[in-house]
């Protein structure tokens, strides 16, 4: 999440292109599909950490997990002031919110 964020920062036009990719249906459905994988690659691995986690269950916590973070990291790239710290805080959720999956 730091280095997506530092990245986001230190690429010419970073900024720019998420907010395209939200401002656009077309780009928006294809950054879902995105978010739609990376949360599949999380549900197989919260499935191999803890099996008794239902593949349903796995697949909504490990979606709200990217969304959130996605968001987060959204609203980061927009203040280079407290963009770091909205990333640490970020950070502390995403671990507290899937940890009670990962027992």
């Amino acid at each position: 999440s730091r280095h997506i964020w530092r990245m986001r920062q230190a690429q010419p036009g970073g900024r720019s292109t998420r907010r395209a990719l939200q401002m656009s249906p077309d780009l928006w459905q294809w950054d879902q599909r995105q978010n739609e994988e990376i949360a599949q690659g999380l549900a197989r691995a919260m499935r191999r950490r803890n099996p008794k986690l239902s593949p349903v269950q796995a697949k909504r916590v490990a979606l709200v997990s990217v969304q959130a973070m996605v968001s987060l990291l959204d609203l980061a790239s927009l203040d280079p002031r407290r963009g770091l710290r909205i990333v640490e805080e970020a950070i502390e959720m995403r671990a507290a919110y899937l940890a009670p999956y990962l027992d």
